[in-house]
């Protein structure tokens, strides 16, 4: 049997962006990022992690990530993941 692969670990960085589309009429786009890993079926994608929302703001700098390895790729450390920047649209 293959040993089980160690989820213990914590995974830390630090995301930014420049010069996002903005997509607001009236003021400016309030962006976050949506991680999501690849499921077993290689074709779903499952949303695992999302970071706050930066308001009014075209070139965000995130807070620091810290989430365990388990959160992101259910322990296997070669499953794809995805980063998709949205912009978080607010009822007025």
């Amino acid at each position: 049997a293959l040993p089980l692969p160690c989820t213990c670990f914590t995974i830390r960085f630090q995301l930014k962006a420049s010069n996002l589309k903005n997509v607001e009429v009236m003021g400016k786009s309030d962006p976050f990022v949506q991680i999501s890993r690849l499921q077993e079926d290689g074709m779903t994608w499952l949303p695992v992690y999302k970071t706050e929302t930066k308001k009014n703001n075209l070139s965000p700098t995130w807070n620091t990530i810290s989430v365990r390895a388990q959160q992101f790729n259910n322990g296997d450390m070669f499953r794809p993941l995805r980063f998709t920047v949205r912009a978080c649209r607010e009822q007025r």
